[in-house]
């Protein structure tokens, strides 16, 4: 050192530090490694035993792990799962003394893993199959053999359909079938029920006559004479039955009210089920049941407020057509026909000039006009009162006559 610089002198430790540290660290990959060998070039050498680093098994496996898993043992994992492998691997006196234990043979190859499947061959039936070892350990051997028995469990004896049968005073007819599931014949003891066929569980609950079940169900579902006069006059229409049926789903004969626009009175049939729910589903509290009736156009709520007001003044007709127009309310009072129009204004603001032309089309049928002007109210009854009277006055000259109301025109 004597001959060199300072700075030469520096070097030179330097360039000696790092051999020896390279050395050290190789001779520890070497010891760490054992029978593995480094498989990456001196220019990619890892800073710390933490870093992943590529390396090669004896059975020429390459994998990436650090240097600390090495030492605690988690090398290459392709080995580990073939250890694994040959730990779980029973041999084939495992096999043959399992078959022996389940009424089988076995006559397969011994698979690498418990869990791969093999061939079987039960001794009682002698069929084939395939299976697991494990699958094989915890069931009760041959497939087939065990759907067997499962049938002749469920399968029950003819004493047993016997006293099925007895408790509804029922006979079983046959024949023995395999399993509960199958239907089998029987007869009813009822007169006019004769046979039917049903499943032994459906004797056991007694839901195996249909007629017998229909008429329980009629028992639980029959209406009184009040009821059906009673859903009648809720529904605009009279009931001319002289029997209650036996059955809600029976149908029955009506008679409507005849308040449709020509004023015809209609007869139908319907039953007191569908009836009922054709009262439930109707939105309007006045509407008739008959499906004639109903076919004419519905009125709105401040049209079907007007025709209830008219009540007592005379006779009155829903809709009634008049030539090629609709009329929405009809009054007969004194032998004068009166056609009451209900105007909403969010409707008839564009529609001013064919409504006069209606007017006058009316006029010349002979109808004296009423014309209530508004936006959704309701006139009261003494303006209804007044308007009426002035048509019907014989002095008065008038033939039509206007209601205006709050609402009009907004």
């Amino acid at each position: 050192f004597g001959v060199l610089s300072v700075r030469e002198s520096l070097r030179f430790i330097n360039i000696l530090c790092f051999l020896i540290f390279v050395t050290i660290l190789l001779f520890f990959l070497r010891q760490v490694s054992e029978v593995h060998w480094l498989c990456f070039p001196l220019s990619k050498l890892p800073i710390s035993s933490k870093d992943s680093v590529c390396w090669v098994c004896p059975k020429n496996h390459e994998f990436k792990t650090s240097a600390d898993n090495i030492l605690q043992g988690r090398a290459c994992k392709t080995c580990g799962r073939d250890k694994t492998s040959s730990k779980q691997r029973n041999t084939r006196k495992d096999y043959v003394r399992l078959a022996a234990g389940a009424q089988l043979k076995f006559i397969g190859d011994v698979p690498t893993r418990v869990g791969l499947k093999t061939e079987w061959r039960c001794l009682e039936c002698w069929h084939e199959f395939s299976a697991c070892y494990n699958k094989l350990q915890f069931s009760q051997g041959c497939p087939k053999c065990n759907l067997s028995r499962a049938v002749d469990e469920r399968r029950s004896t003819p004493e047993q359909y016997r006293a099925a049968a007895l408790k509804y005073s029922w006979e079983w007819l046959g024949p023995e079938v395999n399993s509960q599931r199958e239907f089998t014949k029987w007869r009813c003891a009822k007169k006019g029920h004769g046979k039917f066929i049903a499943r032994l569980s459906h004797v056991q609950a007694g839901t195996g006559c249909t007629k017998c079940g229909y008429e329980r169900s009629s028992a639980l579902q029959r209406s009184s004479e009040q009821d059906y006069r009673r859903l009648a006059k809720k529904t605009r229409c009279t009931w001319l039955g002289k029997q209650v049926p036996p059955n809600a789903r029976i149908k029955t004969s009506f008679r409507c009210w005849g308040e449709n626009p020509y004023g015809e009175v209609h007869t139908f049939i319907q039953s007191y089920q569908k009836l009922l729910r054709s009262r439930e589903l109707s939105q309007l509290s006045m509407l008739s049941a008959c499906t004639r009736c109903s076919a004419y156009r519905r009125q709105s709520k401040p049209q079907e407020a007007v025709y209830i007001m008219l009540k007592g003044f005379g006779r009155r007709f829903r809709e009634k057509k008049v030539g090629k127009y609709w009329v929405d309310i009809v009054l007969l009072a004194d032998e004068k026909k009166i056609a009451i129009e209900y105007d909403g204004w969010h409707y008839h603001k564009n529609r001013l000039d064919k409504d006069r032309i209606k007017r006058a089309f009316l006029r010349d049928q002979g109808y004296l006009t009423l014309r209530i002007k508004a936006g959704q109210d309701v006139p009261t009854l003494e303006q209804l009162e007044l308007a009426i009277s002035r048509l019907l006055d014989s002095n008065a000259a008038r033939r039509w006559i206007e209601i205006t109301l709050a609402g009009w025109g907004e």
